[in-house]
């Protein structure tokens, strides 16, 4: 399969088609995240779609891969995730990212129960 990389401009038109906004900035994204997670006070589950193509097209990388925000102060809730292309030792697939910072975190530091 090949994978077509979707320029700015296009993605921006299919977010307005469906009267969303592309948001391009962590900042931007983690307020829209906590605002919707603000709407009702009830246990919840989100899941969020990786764009295959985008992850394809930056050769297969955990940095390009499905988002997993880690809340490594949060002692009351667990982050999961599944996935048949996590490899033994490397993420290959999961960008595990900090939920505060937007920034990195290691594999071996999302793998481990207290970090």
């Amino acid at each position: 399969m090949t994978a077509k990389k979707l320029t700015l401009r296009e993605l921006e038109a299919c977010a307005a088609e469906s009267g969303k906004k592309l948001l391009r900035t962590f900042p931007e994204m983690r307020l829209a995240f906590l605002h919707e997670c603000g709407k009702r006070r009830i246990n919840r589950a989100y899941a969020l779609r990786d764009y295959y193509p985008f992850w394809k097209t930056n050769a297969e990388r955990s940095k390009a891969g499905k988002l997993l925000l880690l809340n490594r102060r949060d002692e009351e809730h667990i982050q999961i995730m599944f996935d048949d292309n996590i490899g033994y030792g490397s993420p290959h697939i999961v960008d595990a990212r900090d939920a505060e910072t937007g920034q990195p975190v290691s594999f071996r530091v999302s793998t481990l129960l207290k970090a």
